[in-house]
């Protein structure tokens, strides 16, 4: 394919692989121990078959049948987006663990402790981890940064990016058990 194809080429070849794409995408899930429903892998499918097709099918215009087969080319396009996908869920589900774990309410309590209480927890407790780890929660789980970024901005290896973020929440949960800001809440 190394030769430009005219558009429609792309719109069929778009529709015969679509089965593809979305056996690809639950294997893919699956190779990661999650079991999505049916709507995620149609959404995922789908969001796949637009990043091939943006930029005027600019993703598909790199394949190159010399390299490997094209099921073969899919089939890292869709694990690699795949696994974009997840790692920007486990940061999200990262920060709620976060504040829901370092709430535990009495009784008929729960119902009254609301996300912005607990965000707010949150920001009252960030300035008291040091202006380093402040910094690396702010890359790592505000701008959602990938390791090797923070890395270079930190000045430390890509491998001790995950260990020292783990370890700031941790103190940030740690934190937030010591030093609770309302009254009532039982830890």
């Amino acid at each position: 394919m190394s030769t430009p194809m005219p558009s429609s080429y792309y719109c069929n070849l778009i529709v015969t692989l679509l089965p593809d794409i979305r056996r690809f995408v639950l294997q893919s899930f699956m190779r990661y121990k999650r079991y999505p429903q049916d709507a995620d892998v149609e959404d995922m499918s789908q969001q796949i078959v637009v990043l091939l097709i943006e930029d005027d099918y600019r993703r598909l215009r790199t394949f190159d049948d010399q390299r490997s087969s094209l099921k073969t080319w899919l089939w890292v396009v869709v694990i690699r987006e795949v696994v974009r996908h997840l790692r920007s869920q486990r940061v999200m589900i990262s920060l709620e663990e976060l504040l829901s774990d370092s709430v535990i309410c009495e009784a008929d309590q729960d119902k009254r402790v609301l996300s912005g209480e607990r965000s707010q927890r949150l920001r009252a407790t960030i300035p008291k981890l040091s202006e380093r780890e402040q910094q690396l929660f702010r890359l790592c789980l505000c701008e959602e940064l990938c390791a090797s970024d923070i890395a270079k901005q930190m000045g430390m290896t890509v491998g001790s990016v995950p260990v020292r973020k783990n370890a700031v929440i941790k103190k940030l949960k740690m934190l937030l058990e010591i030093n609770p800001l309302q009254s009532g809440v039982v830890r």
